[in-house]
């Protein structure tokens, strides 16, 4: 059933995203296409006719189009706001060890001077 194949491959030509989910996706809409199309051959329909209602029956091609786009974008902009949050985050833990130092760094040069001038030498 080349047609499907065909169709799903159009539904996905230009879907951006990552390339294993696109495949996975794709897989799982060509299997319920094909598994509608034999069910409706089974019940008597010509192999061209169960293709056509097949399809017809999954939805508008736009919409899905539509939704997979929308789909993707999304995740990439979450990806985007993980990224910044993690950035984000390590910069700060950065400045707080930077400054947990030198806070220890001084307490030790103060107890280094206080130590001198206790115990004479």
């Amino acid at each position: 059933m080349k047609q499907i194949e065909e169709y799903v491959n159009t539904v996905y030509r230009n879907v951006d995203g990552d390339k294993n989910e696109i495949d996975e996706l794709k897989e799982e809409m060509q299997s319920h296409l094909l598994e509608a199309a034999y069910e409706l051959k089974e019940k008597g329909m010509s192999e061209e006719e169960a293709i056509k209602i097949a399809i017809g029956n999954f939805g508008d091609k736009k919409h899905i189009i539509k939704g997979l786009s929308e789909f993707f974008n999304v995740q990439k902009l979450f990806a985007r706001y993980i990224l910044l949050f993690s950035l984000v985050s390590l910069v700060l833990g950065a400045i707080f060890f930077v400054n947990t130092y030198l806070k220890i760094h001084d307490f030790k040069e103060e107890r280094g001077i206080i130590m001198n001038n206790v115990l004479p030498s």
